[in-house]
């Protein structure tokens, strides 16, 4: 019977540890590379999601007279109406506070687009897909053309 022999080193030699050695350095050297992006990403997710918890996304009506604030969530924080809203009917105040809500929300793609860009990179799949996932959550509204009245809506 014919005996099989390896083509490199003979196990023990000096040469063999050498391999081993230079094997186990360049897997070390791997881990540490696979800790350091890993580290770097963590820390660009931090940062992104600090820098979402100090946004809001502000939209008014034409006049000026009903203003919206939104976080980076779409939740509204704020919200201020004029003097003027008091001779409005309560169905007119209503109306105006959700579509001015519903553009703030809409802007939050627009938005985010370049805190994504600084934190995480703008040419990043995590950052299109957050993008197409605020753009789908937050349509821009269906608004009225200037001067016409909303659609009544059965009671």
């Amino acid at each position: 019977m014919a005996e099989l022999r390896s083509q490199g080193p003979e196990p023990g030699s000096s040469a063999w540890s050498a391999g081993v050695d230079a094997a186990a350095g360049a897997l070390t050297d791997a881990a540490v590379g696979l800790q350091v992006t890993l580290e770097e990403r963590a820390e660009r997710a931090r940062r992104l999601v600090e820098r979402t918890q100090e946004l809001t996304f502000t939209a008014s009506d034409d006049g000026g007279t009903v203003r919206a604030g939104v976080d980076s969530e779409g939740v509204l924080v704020g919200l201020e109406l004029s003097e003027q809203v008091r001779r409005w009917p309560a169905e007119r105040i209503a109306e105006a506070v959700l579509q001015v809500t519903r553009r703030a929300q809409s802007s939050i793609a627009a938005g985010m687009r370049p805190v994504l860009a600084e934190t995480i990179g703008a040419d990043n799949a995590t950052a299109r897909a957050v993008l197409a996932r605020y753009e789908t959550r937050f349509p821009p509204p269906d608004e009225p053309s200037p001067g016409t009245e909303p659609a009544a809506r059965p009671r």
